[in-house]
């Protein structure tokens, strides 16, 4: 792989590790923000919701100190009446004010609420019924007298509009659905993201879900809360405590989110940024091949000085144009490098010439010698020849017939020479022994064996 291809291709990988790393970073932030808004909404939602209960508090009791008043008053003028006038008093009107007229009816059903053991038990007593309604909350009085339960409707609406109000507020945070139902599991309000009312074959399905949600509600909570790529939802049990035979039945609300209201724009985000990621991709891919290049390109010429150096073994020096100092700086030192090398490469080759002549000389010489020495042994030959005639020809056969067992031997022409030249040499001691002694054809004295043994 080329070095300009290596670069580009780790700046290009680095680049994307790093992209990828940044998404990485985007989508847990994401993550985190959608749980953060879910929750900042679901804190808002429990302070609204806070909130309107003790304005609605506020105003129930407000009033329900006046009917209790007027109530306990009422009743103990009752106690004193005898009972043929009992139900001539109840059939006038208690109270005309600002929450309306009180005028009872006797009842023949006993209330929810009630038991006929609490009739029986609790004579010349009342109870205050608040019934939340989608419009507002009603308020229905109830004494009991004698064993009699008698029924008087405050005209009043208490907190009007008050679901409304909230699904407005909710809807503004992201709500797409506000349900309420009473304790009895009947729907009292259910409107969508745009306050219309949910429709009723809708309706059954969220009725039976909440059903079965009141059922996993634990008995140390109000509150059920659930969050999914999808959705999330609070559904809870509304108790108030308005005051002493005050009465306010449980309800239960369903508030749903719908997720993509904070996924949809994460995703638009995150698209946006993998489509910018994958621009400034190619762009830095671009970029790292320039940059590349301009690193690497300075490199051909030393390489083409390189290599005509190796094939020719001669120098020129290749200028460098760039702009990065290391690359210069590298330039510069190779070109030092290569002229010393070729510098060294030429004494090398005077060296090399002047030992090929001297070699050449040692040659002559030793061919010189060489043949000085065969003429140095021929002219002994021929001596010892011409000093004993016996001896000399026997000098010339020992020459031929050992060239003749080298021959046979297979060995180099040049040995047999060799051989041939020097083995009549064998027997040259003998020329420095006197003739008399030499031929004497008989025994020897000790005198003359000494002298004969100088030619070994």
């Amino acid at each position: 792989m080329k070095l300009s291809e290596l670069i580009s291709k780790k700046v290009t990988k680095l680049f994307i590790v790093t992209m990828i790393l940044l998404m990485i970073v985007v989508m847990a932030s994401g993550i985190y923000i959608i749980g953060v808004s879910v929750l900042n909404v679901r804190n808002i939602q429990r302070s609204i919701y806070e909130n309107k209960v003790e304005e609605t508090l506020s105003e129930l009791k407000k009033d329900d100190e006046i009917i209790s008043q007027i109530l306990e008053m009422y009743l103990d003028g009752l106690k004193g009446l005898p009972y043929s006038l009992l139900s001539r008093a109840l059939k006038n009107d208690v109270y005309i004010g600002e929450f309306g007229v009180l005028r009872f009816f006797k009842v023949d059903n006993i209330p929810k609420f009630l038991s006929l053991k609490d009739v029986k038990k609790y004579n010349y007593n009342y109870y205050i019924y608040n019934e939340l309604k989608s419009y507002g909350i009603l308020k229905s009085v109830y004494l009991i007298v004698n064993g009699d339960v008698f029924e008087a409707r405050v005209s009043k609406v208490y907190a009007q509009d008050v679901l409304g109000k909230m699904a407005k507020m909710l809807a503004s945070l992201g709500a797409n659905k506000l349900i309420v139902l009473s304790s009895d599991g009947k729907v009292i309000y259910a409107v969508d993201k745009d306050l219309k009312q949910i429709p009723a074959d809708k309706m059954q399905e969220y009725i039976t879900k909440l059903k079965s949600l009141i059922k996993k509600l634990p008995s140390d909570s109000d509150y059920l809360e659930e969050i999914n790529l999808y959705r999330a939802y609070v559904f809870g049990r509304l108790t108030l405590n308005v005051g002493k035979n005050n009465i306010f039945p449980p309800v239960y609300f369903y508030v749903e989110y719908a997720i993509n209201r904070y996924l949809t724009p994460i995703v638009v985000t995150f698209i946006f940024i993998l489509a910018l990621n994958f621009g400034i991709i190619l762009f830095v891919a671009k970029g790292s091949k320039k940059m590349a290049e301009a690193i690497t390109s300075p490199f051909g010429p030393l390489i083409s000085s390189m290599k005509d150096f190796l094939i020719n073994k001669t120098y020129n020096p290749h200028p460098v144009e760039t702009d990065i100092q290391e690359i210069e700086e590298i330039a510069n030192e190779y070109n030092k490098l290569a002229q010393e090398i070729s510098a060294s490469f030429e004494e090398m080759l005077a060296m090399n010439e002047a030992l090929e002549n001297s070699f050449n000389k040692l040659l002559e010489l030793e061919r010189e010698i060489e043949e000085a020495y065969l003429s140095f042994a021929r002219q002994l030959s021929i001596i010892a020849e011409s000093y004993d005639e016996t001896t000399g020809n026997h000098i010339e056969r020992v020459g031929e017939l050992s060239a003749w067992f080298a021959e046979k031997l297979g060995l180099e022409p040049e040995k047999i020479n060799k051989i041939r030249a020097f083995a009549p040499l064998h027997d040259i001691g003998k020329i420095l022994v006197p003739n008399d002694i030499l031929n004497k054809p008989g025994r020897l004295t000790d005198e003359e064996f000494k002298i004969m043994k100088k030619t070994c």
